[in-house]
């Protein structure tokens, strides 16, 4: 999963980097800024929200994998859902279930409050 995870986000933070408006980074240098001050004003800001929502993205996938991984034998939360079910202690397995769909949705509000926050430093660093 972590060379999976690493190898997709690499390729997905170039194209960010990529797709950054060269006019911003123009802009910066024209008016006489550093290159940390180009880095932090221009690139960062810009880039910043895709790097957090597939970030995120990527961690949300990686939860579910490693459920389905364990279901299948090859351990982590998964793997105690299954050993839940085969005791037939529904307790446990409600209690398993519900820490993954929790896990799920705090990464889900997480990532909305961080695409707010970013877009919020975007907007402001573009006026």
């Amino acid at each position: 999963m972590a060379v999976n995870s690493i190898g997709m986000l690499v390729k997905v933070y170039a194209e960010a980097i990529e797709e950054i408006d060269k006019g911003v980074i123009e802009a910066i240098k024209a008016t006489g800024g550093s290159q940390f001050q180009v880095i932090m004003q221009g690139v960062l800001p810009t880039i910043m929200s895709a790097f957090i929502s597939w970030s995120v993205f990527r961690f949300d996938v990686n939860i579910r994998y490693a459920a389905v991984l364990g279901i299948v034998g090859a351990g982590g939360i998964g793997w105690e859902l299954v050993r839940a079910s085969r005791v037939m202690a529904y307790d446990q397995v409600l209690g398993v279930t519900l820490v993954i769909f929790g896990m799920i949705i705090s990464m889900e509000f997480l990532t909305r409050y961080l695409k707010k926050r970013s877009d919020v430093v975007s907007a402001k660093a573009a006026s």
